[in-house]
């Protein structure tokens, strides 16, 4: 099992705090994909091979979906994590997925994310609804048939990928209770704090 996780990034300073709870959670063959939106510049401190930097070229207003696409093209992972660079994943978030993967090869796995601001967790009905999932919940398989996270309605197109990832390739949603991302933290809540 090795797991590749995509962070687009449009150089927010928080992109630092993200990088720093997800290097050390990575595994040997894991890796980390930074994809930039424009000519921004990575803070990075990661083993050589494990952490790939890339860029879409010219900026885009699509919210990470490009750059999620770019991703997902340079990845090698069996299965595929997502976190934007305003977010961070928990300190066990990916053994976390790697016992759920056990469990759950070919399935999409949806688990909670919390926000940072108020401690209001996503999801609290396991159920695959609008407003009920988000980006940095979904592991998935790494299926070259998976579908582009570009052209789908801005504000939305996490939980409609979602959506056209069941519906494409057959993987069924199965949601695990268990808190994997941060979502915009309070500055007690990062890494080292």
């Amino acid at each position: 099992m090795k797991l590749s996780v995509i962070v687009p990034t449009c150089g927010r300073p928080t992109l630092k705090n993200t990088i720093t709870s997800i290097l050390p959670q990575l595994q040997e063959d894991d890796q980390l994909i930074i994809v930039h939106d424009g000519p921004n510049e990575t803070w990075i401190d990661g083993t050589a091979g494990q952490v790939v930097v890339s860029r879409t070229g010219e900026k885009t207003a699509n919210n990470g979906a490009s750059q999620r696409d770019k991703g997902m093209e340079l990845a090698t992972g069996t299965h595929l994590m997502f976190c934007d660079d305003d977010d961070i994943f928990t300190p066990d978030a990916l053994a976390a997925a790697r016992e759920a993967i056990g469990r759950h090869p070919q399935d999409m796995l949806i688990f909670q994310m919390e926000y940072g601001l108020d401690g209001h967790k996503l999801w609290s009905v396991p159920l695959y609804e609008l407003c009920n999932v988000g980006t940095p919940m979904f592991v998935v398989p790494n299926l070259r048939l998976l579908p582009s996270w570009t052209g789908w309605q801005a504000n939305i197109h996490d939980f409609l990928w979602g959506k056209a990832v069941q519906e494409e390739t057959g993987l069924k949603a199965v949601f695990i209770g268990k808190v994997i991302s941060i979502i915009r933290p309070r500055k007690d809540q990062l890494p080292g704090a």
